[in-house]
């Protein structure tokens, strides 16, 4: 049993790496890849940092048709690129990342508030006749410097 806890720390551990490497110049990435959408809860942000969220969907399940992540009003300013149908208010954000198999979308944010900010990941699987759209909640949890 202790193996298997081990094992799964372990597995744990490397997602979470995978989830949150370091930019160059004091920025923050985030890749949000099938696994990360799949087994992850929640991924940390810092107030002010510039942070690159990329959703990465270059290595994936071979009946997976595509992956979007929804980010419905984050307290964040978009620094970059403003994605396809972005809602931006005062203070909060709206807006998607999509990326079909094979592909990579992301954008550039710098976070205003704390506190704790569900967004939607969404998975879409081929059936044949059918399309299955599995939807899981990420937690982003902005906290100050």
């Amino acid at each position: 049993m202790s193996r298997r806890l081990l094992i799964l720390g372990i597995i744990v551990s490397a997602l979470l790496v995978s989830a949150c490497g370091q930019l160059t110049g004091g920025g923050k990435k985030l890749v949000i890849t099938e696994g990360v959408c799949g087994n992850v809860r929640f991924l940390r942000m810092k107030i002010g940092q510039e942070t690159n969220i990329v959703l990465d969907n270059s290595k994936h399940s071979t009946d997976q048709d595509g992956m979007s992540l929804v980010m419905t009003r984050f307290p964040v300013t978009i620094t970059g690129e403003i994605p396809p149908n972005t809602e931006i208010g005062s203070q909060f954000a709206t807006f998607a990342l999509r990326a079909a198999p094979g592909e990579t979308a992301s954008v550039d944010v710098k976070p205003l508030f704390t506190g704790e900010y569900d967004a939607d990941c969404n998975i879409s699987i081929d059936r044949g006749d059918s399309q299955t759209v599995i939807q899981k909640t990420l937690t982003f949890q902005i906290v100050s410097q």
